[in-house]
Parts: C-alpha cells; sequence; structure tokens
C-alpha cells in the first residue's frame, strides 16, 4: 500500500508519504469439540521509518462444561504515523504546539492474558430469572519503545508536546464484568478495571492514567400498552485517582447520565436526557480532563412515517 499524507498539521506546503508492506498467516485448529488453537503470523514493512518486523501470536481456548477458558500471546509492532513523525501543528492558534519526531523508534511489545467466560440462564427462582454473564481477565503488555507524547518545552513561543519513545514499560491489568438481564425486563452491567504501569513511565499534561475505573449501566424496559413503552437507563464511569500522584488534576471523580426513551402509539419516540447528573465539574480543565462544565439537558422528538 502507498501510503501519502498532505495536510495543515504539517509545516505549511509538505507532505510525505511511505510504502507498506504487509503479509499475514493463520492456522485455526480445532483439536476436540473443547480445545481450539489459533497461531498466526504477520510481516510488515514500513518504508518511511525503514522499519520492518514478525509478529506471532498464540491463542488457546478451552470450554468447560461450566465456563470457558482463554489464554492468549501476540507480539506487537507498530512503526510511526506520519504524524507522528512530521507533525507540525499549533491547534489553531491556541498557543500550544504538537511536533512530531523523524527519529522515532518503532514500538514493540508482547502482550501475554488470561480469561475465564461463564454465561448462563437462571430458571425458577422468581425475580432472578434471567441470563447472566460474568468474565475475568489478567494481562501483563510488556512495551519497548513505547510511542507518546511529552513536554516539548517552549517552541516558537508556545508551550509543545513532542513525539517520543519511552523505554522499559509494563502494563499490568485486570478486568472484570458482570452482566445480568432479568425476564421482567431489567438490566445491570458492571465493569471494573485495574491497571499499573511500572518502569521508565512519563506522566504528561496529555496522559494521566488511573489505577481504577468503573462502568455501569442500570436499564429498563416495558411496554405498559399497545400505545406506550418506555426504555430507561441510568449509567455513569468512575476513575479513581492519578497513578502520576499529581494534585493539580482531578482526582477520583464520577459522572452519571439518565436517558430516558417514550414511544408513543410505535410511531413517536421522546428521548430525553440529563448528562453529569449530580453536576460535577473539574476543579480545572487539562487536556484529558472530562469535557463537561456540569449539569446538561437535552430533549428530542422523531417520528416514522413509514
Amino acid at each position: 500500500m502507498h501510503d501519502y499524507l498532505s495536510t495543515y498539521q504539517f509545516i505549511s506546503g509538505t507532505s510525505h508519504s511511505q510504502d507498506n508492506i504487509d503479509g499475514y498467516a493463520q492456522f485455526d485448529w480445532n483439536i476436540t469439540d473443547q480445545l481450539n488453537i489459533v497461531g498466526s503470523v504477520r510481516y510488515d514493512y514500513f518504508s518511511a521509518s525503514s522499519q520492518k518486523a514478525l509478529t506471532q501470536r498464540l491463542a488457546v481456548v478451552y470450554k468447560f462444561p461450566w465456563m470457558t477458558f482463554r489464554a492468549n500471546y501476540a507480539s506487537g509492532f507498530r512503526a510511526p504515523t506520519l504524524k507522528e513523525m512530521y507533525m507540525h501543528f499549533d491547534m489553531g492558534n491556541m498557543g500550544n504546539l504538537f511536533r512530531g519526531n523523524p527519529d522515532l523508534k518503532p514500538e514493540k511489545s508482547n502482550n501475554f492474558n488470561v480469561a475465564i467466560e461463564r454465561t448462563n440462564r437462571i430458571r425458577n427462582s422468581g425475580f432472578l430469572d434471567g441470563r447472566y454473564n460474568f468474565t475475568l481477565m489478567g494481562y501483563c503488555n510488556v512495551f519497548d519503545k513505547r510511542i507518546t507524547t511529552i513536554d516539548g518545552g517552549m517552541s516558537e513561543g508556545m508551550e509543545s508536546a513532542l513525539y517520543w519513545n519511552e523505554d522499559g514499560i509494563t502494563v499490568w491489568g485486570v478486568d472484570v464484568g458482570l452482566g445480568h438481564i432479568w425476564d421482567c425486563g431489567l438490566m445491570l452491567k458492571l465493569n471494573y478495571s485495574w491497571m499499573k504501569e511500572t518502569g521508565n513511565v512519563y506522566y504528561s499534561d496529555f496522559y494521566q492514567p488511573r489505577s481504577h475505573s468503573l462502568t455501569w449501566r442500570l436499564g429498563y424496559d416495558h411496554r405498559f400498552s399497545r400505545h406506550y413503552a418506555l426504555d430507561a437507563a441510568l449509567s455513569g464511569r468512575y476513575l479513581g485517582k492519578p497513578q502520576s500522584g499529581r494534585m493539580d488534576v482531578d482526582q477520583g471523580y464520577t459522572i452519571w447520565k439518565l436517558m430516558l426513551q417514550h414511544h408513543l402509539w410505535r410511531c413517536i419516540h421522546l428521548n430525553t436526557a440529563i448528562d453529569n447528573l449530580f453536576n460535577f465539574k473539574p476543579k480545572s480543565y487539562y487536556y484529558c480532563s472530562p469535557l463537561t462544565t456540569g449539569t446538561s439537558f437535552c430533549i428530542g422528538l422523531s417520528v416514522d412515517l413509514d
């Protein structure tokens, strides 16, 4: 593939191009009805950075009567993009300059994860009757020369961000997911993530990872009559304190959202929403702060004509 890019984010009047060559092969083997193995290899070449790599993947799935077990290994390779190498953009005269780095090295990684999954139905238990699922996954990603942005200091009279390679980064994490759909119309989804970065991590204004995060959604849908049905959802997210320990950015916070959809006569749909239900406001606005100034309301109406 030939990639040509001319953009306002480059120095005026310049353009850049590169040729990409990719090859891929995969083998999928169902050894038994319970055991499946997938192996693959991939070759990549990028002319702009004169980089090439051969990466591999091996995945194993075993289906127990009461759960599914998955294990996966994959090596990774990502060459710097043309924008990461040659960007020179002042954010529309907003006083911040993004600078590319032609000396970027490709990002390489070794990624490991294991997971268990269970999906089943509850019957003859009264209120709990319905379908549920549970997922637990742990992972470890080891990076070599991860591509990120760092504080580039003053450049052309503006604060700048420079694309850079981080060496020796390891990311550990655990994800837990739980969902239940009741026969009566209720629905609950919970997802929790724990993540920790170790090594030579650079925490810039553009990147503030947080160890703990949680999302949730409680829903209900029901048709009350031939002429009226309701879909309701209460959702939200929680983000814990930043791993950097910085106190000038938001610490742990939650944002909630309430949505109601009213369906009238099967052709009229009235949608209402309250975003940021409890009126959270960042104490300061920065590159990765939530994009909110407080509670907002919206209402919409649609009519089906067919």
